[in-house]
């Protein structure tokens, strides 16, 4: 409902999210192959903080393909749905390791694979390529039946004479040719790591700037432009889309693992374009996600888990949802109490019947917090009003417009979350603020 610049904004208001403006990726698409930071000053930082979220939740999309490498036959899914244990989710998340920030795939080349690298870059691999040329007859080596025919239509009787006063022949000569379908894809592998270990330095410098995963990574990014700038391999041409790889690619001991890094690369990349139009829902989806890990790892001191369903994660995100639902029951009980004392957390499935209510904390039957979780666009106007979801409630609210006023209802308590790097700690530090004033917190 608007009323002059002020808007009741739901996250369910389908006119505002089906807009074309909203789905409009063409501006985003510059943005993820740009050339120039300051081209797009205005609009990184949205543009960063869904790519970040993408790039966390394939992370453990990855690592969910990895434990199942292990264990091949405990998931036959038609649709390659994949259970990531929370072992794999307290390995990639950030927040848990206060010394380091969250591990990547570009983390893991730079740490654990550095040398498959070098040694792709100092010794491409190069194949025999035979074309006729006109070569000093001394050393001409091979002819074929088109250099004979050639040679037989020159003046003279012998080869001295039919090679003329400059002594050259038409021969075949064999030359090593590095213009291969695996070196290209090398070439645009490092185009690719060279933008992705930029994006995580710009992401964790600030907060994480003493630490070794970070320096491997800056380490990485100056090898991938000095290999970019090798004269081998700027001759290269550049890849025109994603080739079928050949038997190099899928075979070779080295060049298969670049290919498998390659792939995952620019898949995360093409994710961030699929989930764009669905970001509020991606939005939504992300900070229930973030809510169970701050009741499974941050307030682990005051609960433990009780019971809680398995993640499972799409092979790829069906309209910006990368996790199958449902998910969103969990229990976990009161440590340090002589009695048994339950947190439910509950959430709305977010392809059910749409609602205000997005998850609901139950401490007892008396004491319910309920919650909502909103995403604000660009389009929105300067004044959002956020209605009342109960005697108590709390917002946690993300607008791609910074000025963005946003005004609650005197019930609710809001957090406001500004960036992806902010978002775990701005997140425990409402929920704190909210929960200290129950009876069953503070056990």
């Amino acid at each position: 409902m608007t009323e002059g610049n002020k808007l009741q904004f739901s996250i369910w208001d389908e006119e505002t999210f089906s807009s074309e403006n909203f789905s409009d990726t063409r501006r985003l698409k510059e943005y993820l192959h740009r050339q120039r930071e300051e081209d797009f000053a205005e609009e990184a930082a949205r543009f960063d903080f869904i790519a970040q979220i993408v790039a966390e939740l394939s992370q453990l999309r990855f690592e969910a393909e990895d434990e199942q490498k292990h264990q091949p036959n405990k998931v036959k899914n038609r649709r390659k749905e994949l259970p990531v244990s929370w072992q794999s989710i307290a390995h990639v998340l950030s927040d848990l390791d206060s010394d380091e920030p969250e591990q990547r795939l570009i983390t893991r080349i730079a740490q654990e694979h550095i040398g498959i690298v070098e040694s792709l870059a100092r010794h491409m691999r190069h194949v025999l390529h035979r074309e006729r040329k006109m070569v000093s007859l001394a050393n001409a080596q091979q002819l074929d039946t088109q250099c004979l025919r050639w040679l037989t239509r020159q003046p003279g009787r012998t080869a001295e004479e039919k090679a003329g006063h400059s002594q050259h022949i038409l021969a075949v000569v064999r030359e090593e040719n590095l213009n291969t379908l695996e070196n290209r894809v090398l070439k645009d592998f490092f185009r690719y790591c060279q933008r992705a270990t930029w994006e995580y330095q710009k992401q964790f410098r600030a907060k994480y700037s003493q630490s070794q995963r970070l320096r491997d990574v800056n380490r990485f990014h100056g090898l991938c432009q000095s290999y970019l700038t090798a004269p081998e391999m700027e001759q290269l041409p550049l890849l025109s889309g994603m080739p079928v790889p050949n038997y190099v690619l899928q075979y070779d001991a080295r060049y298969s693992q670049m290919w498998e890094w390659y792939r995952q690369l620019v898949q995360q990349m093409r994710m961030v374009e699929f989930v764009w139009p669905y970001r509020h829902k991606l939005f939504t989806e992300y900070v229930l996600f973030r809510l169970l890990c701050l009741f499974r790892f941050t307030f682990q001191d005051q609960w433990t888990p009780f019971y809680a369903n398995e993640l499972w994660l799409h092979a790829a995100p069906e309209k910006g949802l990368f996790f199958h639902c449902p998910f969103w029951f969990n229990l976990f009980r009161a440590k340090e109490t002589p009695q048994l004392e339950l947190l439910k957390f509950q959430a709305n499935s977010l392809t059910a019947t749409p609602s205000f209510v997005d998850f609901a904390l139950q401490f007892s039957r008396q004491e319910l917090l309920r919650g909502g979780i909103r995403f604000i666009p660009v389009e929105a106007p300067d004044i959002i009003h956020l209605p009342s979801l109960g005697p108590r409630s709390i917002y946690f609210v993300y607008s791609e417009n910074p000025t963005t006023q946003i005004v609650p209802d005197s019930t609710c308590h809001i957090v406001r979350l500004t960036t992806f790097a902010t978002l775990p700690e701005e997140m425990k530090q409402g929920l704190k603020d909210v929960l200290k004033d129950y009876h069953h917190y503070a056990h």
